[in-house]
């Protein structure tokens, strides 16, 4: 497993199981089980304390999660500097002669391995040697509690590089935040208990004496101011883990290959490719009078194809055949969303928060442009409960997809490979958790009659766990062969989500009348886009004469068997 991956497959296992049985509390100073690591990892950089300008960081802060400078607070956990002896070290409060309380150990394991913290045995008076993969334990100062009591958080970091010449250093560090929640939630349970002890005992008073006095009355305004000031910081530590939790990728299946894109595996092919050569789809389209990229970067700048006359038409047609082909012969029901999401729609299928700068937004409205039908037609049942007899509901729809793609500069620019607007037909399905995988096969299975209506040669490569992306649990690749290009184009992304798309959103289903409710699996599909698909379909039945040959299947929609050379506009 790599250890980029797993290490957020940690996060998300930590996050969840964490969140739930994470007992420590600031009403008591012993018995703290070990902190979970969870949340998100963060880079840091820090300066050392000497030779360095003053205006750069030179400390950390466990509990606000950042760097800080030390000629301006005391509030750190540990600072760097050069020693005389160990060269370039992390100092705690104590080393600093700002007092005890923050502490650092050396880890006995990989930075990936560690799971949780002791409580015990980290070093508080003196600095703490460092190299490049030095693998770290942090223990915060003491966070005082409403009652007196403190509770530390807790958290682990790796080395990454050492710059003697710059005096700097660069480490990654998770930090657990869950300890602190739990702390806050146990003070308010506590002080809610007070409060119903105080309620029993005023209406005894009320009883015996006819009323409270001033004394009593006093203490009871404090007791709920307390309360209140206890339930505004608990609710900002659960909206802040909350945001975190949004940045946790999904987990992977347990079949999903492990490694990067060499670890892709074709699970199965269709048609015989054709031999490389021929002209380039870019050049069979502007031959024939359908394609005008030119004047489609003038209008809106690189990435916005024009299609022209029978180029539109191919377009609409191949939009027409494959919403009749999955309404008609696969059941789905067709759709026609907005084509504007509001951010929470964003967020439920995974777009949002992590890749924002990759979507189109508009201002002040906060409306984000589709990135995929995958987005409204997903958010369709946005905190419902379904029925679950009715189950699996299938959906297909047609939009539009806008993507700025703002990591991809450079990328397969020329013709119709990477684009930012494109057609597509989606297909998205919900089902209960055991239907999933079968119903995974048969979205895979919609996706590949289009091509093989489109007489396009193709394969199924399904995804190695670096290349799944965010959300996904498992992943199949529809890719076409493109003899012009003499590459195999991406044409479909078909992938379950299990119930990670549905836990943001909040869709279940309750399996019988009275029944709990279960979060639902969603799944989905192209089916399939149009660019790279016209990009194949013009590269693979390109006629000697400069023809293009249309698929049978395709005929009744354009009106013609052949599209022939045309002087353009």
């Amino acid at each position: 497993m790599t250890p980029h991956r797993s290490l957020a497959i940690v996060a998300a296992l930590a996050a969840v199981v964490g969140l739930a049985w994470l007992g420590g509390a600031c009403s008591s100073t012993t018995g703290l089980p070990p902190a979970t690591l969870a949340n998100v990892v963060d880079t840091v950089t820090l300066y050392a304390l000497r030779g360095t300008p003053i205006n750069t960081p030179s400390a950390y802060s466990v509990q606000t999660r950042s760097s800080v400078h030390i000629e301006q607070t005391v509030a750190l956990d540990f600072a760097f500097d050069y020693d005389s002896v160990l060269g370039p070290a992390f100092f705690t409060t104590g080393a600093l002669r700002l007092g005890t309380g923050s502490g650092l150990q050396p880890a006995s394991a990989a930075f990936d391995a560690v799971t949780s913290a002791p409580t015990t045995g980290y070093i508080t008076d003196r600095p703490t040697a460092i190299a490049p993969g030095s693998v770290l334990l942090a223990a915060s100062r003491p966070l005082t509690c409403v009652y007196g009591t403190t509770v530390s958080l807790y958290a682990k970091l790796r080395v990454l590089t050492v710059d003697s010449t710059a005096k700097r250093v660069a480490f990654a560090i998770l930090v657990n935040q869950n300890m602190r929640r739990r702390a806050l939630a146990g003070q308010l349970d506590q002080l809610n208990a007070e409060r119903n002890e105080a309620a029993k005992a005023d209406a005894r008073l009320m009883k015996e004496q006819g009323e409270l006095s001033t004394a009593v009355r006093d203490a009871r305004r404090k007791l709920g101011e307390r309360s209140a000031a206890l339930e505004a910081e608990l609710k900002g530590v659960e909206e802040a883990l909350g945001q975190k939790l949004l940045y946790v990728p999904n987990l992977p299946l347990p079949d999903v290959p492990d490694g990067d894109e060499s670890h892709n595996r074709v699970v199965r092919t269709w048609g015989e490719p054709a031999p490389r050569g021929g002209k380039p789809h870019w050049e069979i389209g502007e031959t024939l009078g359908m394609l005008d990229l030119a004047r489609g970067a003038k209008l809106s700048g690189s990435g916005f194809p024009v299609f022209m006359g029978v180029g539109s038409k191919l377009a609409r047609a191949l939009i027409n055949f494959m919403l009749d082909l999955h309404t008609r012969e696969h059941g789905y029901v067709e759709v026609e969303p907005p084509f504007l999401v509001r951010r929470d729609s964003m967020i439920g299928t995974g777009q949002l928060p992590k890749f924002e700068e990759d979507a189109y937004k508009t201002t002040p409205d906060d409306l984000f442009l589709v990135p995929t039908a995958e987005v409204p037609v997903t958010n369709l049942h946005r905190d419902e409960i379904l029925d679950g007899p009715t189950l699996p509901l299938s959906y297909t729809a047609y939009t539009p997809c806008f993507r700025r793609e703002a990591g991809a500069a450079g990328k397969d620019t020329r013709g119709l490979l990477r684009v930012h607007q494109f057609d597509k037909v989606e297909l998205v399905r919900f089902c209960r958790p055991a239907d999933s995988p079968a119903e995974h096969e048969r979205l895979t299975g919609h996706a590949e009659q289009v091509l093989q209506r489109l007489e396009l040669p193709y394969r199924v490569v399904l995804m190695a766990m670096e290349e799944l992306g965010f959300a996904a649990a498992k992943k199949y690749d529809l890719e076409v062969w493109a003899p012009g290009v003499a590459q195999w184009l991406e044409v479909s992304s078909s992938s379950t989500f299990t119930d990670f798309q549905a836990r943001r959103a909040n869709i279940r289903c309750r399996a019988a009348p009275g029944a709990k409710p279960e979060f639902v699996h969603t799944l989905n599909a192209s089916g399939v886009a149009l660019p790279r698909t016209i990009a194949a379909l013009l590269e693979t039945h390109q006629q000697a004469d400069g023809s293009v040959i249309i698929p049978r299947a395709l005929v009744p929609y354009l009106g013609t068997e052949r599209i022939a050379p045309s002087r353009g506009p």
